[in-house]
């Protein structure tokens, strides 16, 4: 695609690379969702919001968490603030990655920015502690306490 825009003389814009991004995220590239990142950043095109979701999104389904987590820094260091879609996305990942230690991290950051999980999220976090009645209670908890 870009070398079709290159071709016909337009110059791609972060919308562009937000949805090469998105794309990236589908279909789980997450190394080339940062390689197009990283081409934005060189021609001084500022990423968005729209543009972390969709690189914390391709982290996540590639089960790199830890990255995920970086690219919070990242939005933060331009002076963005995490939505709660990133958080939502980082919450289903530690449910699916069976990561209940980080999710709870995810938990206390999120209530730092004075955000909650969506209904979606609460209810994948039930599911992911279906069995285990304590951290069902403790993760409960850790949501009432985001509340106040």
């Amino acid at each position: 695609m870009l070398e079709q825009m290159s071709a016909a003389n337009v110059a791609p814009d972060a919308s562009t690379y937000t949805a090469l991004i998105t794309i990236c995220a589908r279909t789980m590239q997450m190394e080339r969702a940062f390689d197009f990142l990283t081409q934005m950043n060189a021609m001084d095109l500022r990423p968005n919001a729209n543009t972390y979701s969709a690189i914390v999104d391709a982290c996540c389904k590639c089960g790199d968490l830890g990255r995920a987590e970086g690219v919070l820094c990242m939005m933060r260091a331009e002076g963005l603030q995490p939505d709660t879609i990133i958080f939502n996305q980082l919450l289903q990942a530690c449910c699916t990655m069976q990561q209940h230690d980080r999710l709870f991290s995810v938990l206390e950051l999120m209530r730092t920015f004075r955000l909650m999980p969506s209904a979606m999220a609460i209810n994948t976090l039930a599911t992911s502690f279906t069995g285990d009645r304590a951290a069902l209670e403790q993760a409960l908890a850790a949501l009432q306490d985001s509340a106040s």
